[in-house]
């Protein structure tokens, strides 16, 4: 099911006439051997909705739970479905988040496709509800160009990483996706990711002057990633997935990559919405000292609400430090290019 296909369903569904009690007018869109999914409009209402038949008696607080500011998540009965099932309903709530909607739509109707089980569709279509309400807690639109480079710069430094920290370790540092000051942040390691395009200059932007301040006792670590975008490149969704595969034999790491992943504001469904690509250059790592150029918090005069500022990279020579002792070898191909 294709996210272009479900607002035309939900156009021709609202040209249906009217229903005579309260339901849904629903149009099939998706199946497998043990569920099938619908795109529905509400009546009266006239709100679109996405349903999926699911098998057998279902806990209703299990699914509701997922309800956001975007959508509502209900199960029951619905008229029209085997009576031996249970209805999983979502339904839009904020019509300006129509083509979010959609795309969370496709991708449970994918979803379901895949499934073998009864059991495996309950369980699948938690798991994507869970990724979603991850993302719509931060988000209500995709990620702009520039959140792009950013998260890239910071899967570059995560896969890095995981070599020097190991798998958990790495990912429970990861705190720039659920609303960390640095990127990075654990009991040996601080560190701050920042990309840059070469060709516009090798300076990187600070928005809060204490994602360059660590705790006593440890020494910050400034990570800057040249990202040349470029059809020899790598998209988003490639990034992820190479970073996914460092974590393929632990699934509970795995999960929590996913996790931070949709929280930073990305999901596999919106691969296709995402498509440029980017070659992504070795990381230059700074140790940020007493001497290190920049604003500190406590040299900002009381009244002033934010401060933002740029530093030029080719002051830093002498604050350089070895990237692969700082965060780690090169473990992986999502950042392939040397030096420019």
């Amino acid at each position: 099911m294709k996210m272009a296909d479900l607002p035309d369903l939900w156009r021709q569904l609202r040209l249906v006439p009217p229903l005579p009690a309260r339901g849904f007018k629903m149009r099939q869109c998706g199946t497998s051997s043990h569920s099938r999914c619908f795109a529905a409009i509400s009546h009266p209402l006239a709100e679109a909705a996405f349903i999926i038949e699911l098998k057998g008696d279902q806990l209703r607080s299990r699914y509701t739970a997922f309800s956001t500011r975007a959508f509502s998540v209900d199960c029951g009965p619905v008229e029209g479905l085997p009576p031996d099932s249970t209805a999983l309903i979502l339904t839009l709530r904020d019509s300006d988040l129509t083509d979010l909607f959609g795309l969370l739509c496709s991708d449970l109707a994918e979803t379901v496709g895949r499934c073998q089980t009864p059991a495996a569709v309950s369980h699948d279509v938690v798991t994507v509800l869970e990724h979603w309400r991850a993302f719509l807690q931060r988000r209500s639109a995709l990620l702009t160009c520039e959140e792009v480079r950013g998260l890239i710069g910071e899967l570059v430094t995560l896969a890095r990483l995981i070599s020097l920290l190991g798998a958990e370790q790495a990912m429970t540092s990861w705190k720039g996706p659920i609303g960390g000051i640095r990127d990075f942040e654990s009991e040996s390691l601080h560190a701050e990711t920042k990309t840059f395009t070469p060709s516009a200059g090798a300076s990187i932007y600070i928005s809060d002057a204490l994602q360059l301040e660590a705790p006593t006792g440890l020494r910050m670590k400034l990570v800057c990633i040249a990202l040349d975008q470029s059809p020899s490149g790598s998209t988003l969704a490639q990034y992820v997935l190479a970073v996914e595969a460092l974590l393929a034999g632990n699934p509970a790491v795995c999960e929590l990559f996913r996790q931070r992943v949709a929280a930073a504001g990305f999901l596999p469904s919106m691969a296709d919405a995402l498509p440029e690509s980017y070659v992504a250059f070795e990381p230059r790592v700074f140790e940020v000292r007493d001497e290190f150029p920049r604003i500190t918090s406590a040299s900002i005069p009381p009244g002033v609400r934010s401060v933002r500022f740029a530093i030029e990279l080719a002051v830093l020579g002498a604050f350089a430090v070895s990237t692969d002792q700082a965060i780690g070898c090169r473990s992986t191909p999502v950042h392939p290019a040397p030096l420019p």
